[in-house]
């Protein structure tokens, strides 16, 4: 196989693996039990698709008052989402889907 075509298919994997590692699949893009769609998109990625927590802490257990700092406020490592992004509606069906 010559260097050129070795590089070209070495560079497609490597966008694949990128690509789908980043990108959240379909499943979470869609409302997720009595949780809101967009907590399938912005939150099940790293606190699981029922708030149990995966990479980041669970969700499940907080507060109201916990759950909406840690949304509108953001913490270590996680970032802030405005009313714009995840309305007040959402967030209050969510923490009540939570706990």
């Amino acid at each position: 196989m010559k260097i050129s075509n070795l590089f070209a298919t070495t560079l497609s994997i490597a966008a694949v693996t990128a690509c789908s590692a980043a990108a959240p699949t379909s499943a979470k893009l869609t409302a997720v039990g009595p949780l809101s769609a967009t907590f399938a998109a912005k939150c099940a990625s790293c606190h699981g698709d029922q708030g149990e927590g995966d990479i980041g802490p669970k969700l499940t257990g907080l507060s109201l008052d916990a759950y909406s700092a840690a949304v509108r406020e953001g913490r270590a490592g996680m970032p802030s989402f405005t009313e714009a992004v995840y309305s007040e509606a959402d967030l209050k069906k969510d923490h009540a889907s939570l706990n």
